[in-house]
């Protein structure tokens, strides 16, 4: 009796033994239950080894068998230690792969560049239900795989009263970020709010951008396809204050403005409008100027001028753009060069209608450095001629491509003296509409307009690529693969099977 229970026992402890390891593997911490699953499976089997010390002591002898099962229970034992080394070196140099397509399980390139560029420590409290814990942990844990600065505290509103009525929290799924007296909150588990609150109290000051009105401009208050309203709301995401000027009535560009924004203006500027601006260049101002295809003779084509750049009156055709499903007057960007506004663009960007520049090799300005950032394809084109038919077609008064789409200009108005505050820069792209609320989350639109505005303002760790989101997989098939298809999976494929079974069945037949 005493035998039978010392083997069941044993069996126990083996078990339980057993657990301790795969507990160990998956927690990858000790904890008192791990100690004691340990201490009770060890008094088990040193109870067993006890009770059966002379049968034990037969069964070691130095037999074949004997030595074959010992050898299989070393080897064993190695497997499980190797395991649980594996185990404990992965937990302090672990690893994130994300397999999926876009990168859904991954921070943005943005995110991970905003929490590597923290030099403080940043607190974020989430007022979640307990069964909401496992979502907010899920996000939090990306973000401190990649920054030690963050202090994370889960609060329950309904158990931490005190604190939840000292943060005046109305709503459950609350997140409140701080940094020194800066505060920041969001509603929701979303990546793109909780990355923009950390940028939000991370500045000393909310930059100022302000879009010119007064020429046909777009509107930052327009709702519809060709306003920019969400430009606005995508700025004001990411901590930037969005104002409106009307230039004809003010005596100079305001002293707060971070970025000057003239969006696709239709109407010329007058004269004093034209020194306003340049004047603000001079004094180390941040241009961002969007020009389309009916914006001609607009009476600031003096201050490209002064950087070796001319506007071209044409619309810029790329036969490329068909390949992405488009119309050969949106071109498409897909190359970028290694610029500090575009070396980290991996996407591909749209600019319907576009007009193109020529940029001279060298600015006249001596302390001006003039570079190109958007570039067609070899095949495209600037056509001069109209597009009313719906057809285009290139003849000798056209421009050959590659055109320059965009440019960016950087350094001292004045030759004679370099002024580090009065160093200005300026990016120019030839289309308003591929910011507009229509195309702005088209592929790498948003991340080009929101990418200038940073390399304006000098805030590099703002330059990068914005929050995926979830997109529908497509499998796209030619006539000859959708008909390969169908006739695999519904004659091929069950005509195999069950030609299968008949030889399978053929075969029992005869050997019966």
């Amino acid at each position: 009796m005493k035998q039978r229970i010392s083997q069941i026992l044993a069996w126990v402890g083996a078990f339980r033994l057993l657990i301790s390891f795969f507990y160990f593997v998956i927690r990858a911490q000790a904890d008192w239950m791990l100690y004691g699953t340990l201490i009770i499976s060890l008094l088990f089997l040193g109870f067993f080894m006890y009770s059966n010390a002379k049968d034990l002591k037969n069964w070691f002898q130095w037999k074949r068998s004997t030595s074959y099962n010992f050898n299989a229970i070393i080897l064993s034992l190695i497997v499980l230690f190797i395991l649980a080394l594996i185990n404990f070196v992965g937990t302090r140099h672990h690893k994130r792969i994300d397999f999926t397509e876009n990168k859904l399980f991954s921070l943005s390139p943005q995110s991970i560049k905003v929490l590597k560029a923290l030099t403080e420590e940043v607190s974020i409290k989430g007022f979640f239900k307990p069964s909401e814990k496992p979502f907010f942990d899920d996000l939090l844990d990306k973000y401190k795989y990649h920054s030690d600065k963050l202090k994370v505290e889960f609060i329950d509103p309904d158990t931490n009263v005190a604190l939840t009525k000292q943060y005046g929290i109305k709503k459950y799924q609350t997140i409140v970020v701080e940094k020194g007296k800066r505060e920041a909150r969001i509603e929701g588990v979303e990546e793109e709010k909780l990355t923009n609150a950390i940028i939000k109290v991370g500045k000393e000051k909310e930059p100022i951008v302000y879009f010119v009105t007064g020429h046909g401009e777009k509107s930052v208050q327009d709702k519809e396809r060709d306003g920019m309203g969400v430009a606005k709301e995508e700025l004001e995401k990411e901590g930037y204050v969005v104002q409106e000027l009307l230039l004809l009535s003010a005596k100079e560009v305001p002293s707060d403005a971070e970025v000057l924004v003239i969006a696709g203006p239709t109407k010329p500027f007058l004269k004093q409008e034209v020194t306003l601006l340049e004047n603000y260049l001079k004094q180390g101002g941040r241009l961002f100027l969007l020009l389309d295809t009916d914006g001609n003779n607009l009476g600031i084509e003096p201050i490209l001028k002064e950087m070796g750049v001319t506007a071209r009156n044409d619309v810029a055709i790329d036969p490329f753009s068909t390949v992405f499903g488009q119309s050969a007057a949106v071109p498409v960007i897909t190359k970028y060069p290694q610029h500090a506004l575009t070396k980290d663009m991996g996407m591909t960007t749209f600019y319907p209608m576009a007009r193109s520049f020529e940029v001279q090799e060298k600015s006249p300005r001596k302390n001006m450095k003039v570079e190109k950032i958007l570039e067609t394809s070899e095949k495209s084109w600037g056509e001069t001629g109209s597009l009313k038919q719906g057809t285009a077609k290139k003849d000798g008064n056209d421009v050959a491509g590659p055109l320059v789409l965009g440019w960016v200009a950087e350094g001292n108005w004045e030759d004679q003296q370099i002024d580090p505050k009065q160093k200005m820069r300026m990016v120019t792209i030839g289309d308003c509409d591929f910011a507009n609320n229509r195309t702005f989350h088209f592929s790498g639109n948003g991340n080009m307009f929101l990418n200038s505005v940073a390399w304006l303002i000098e805030d590099e760790n703002m330059i990068s690529i914005r929050p995926n989101q979830a997109q529908a997989g497509k499998l796209f098939l030619t006539d000859v693969q959708a008909r390969f298809m169908l006739i695999f999976t519904v004659v091929i494929l069950p005509l195999l099977i069950i030609g299968s079974g008949m030889v399978v069945w053929w075969r029992r037949r005869r050997l019966a």
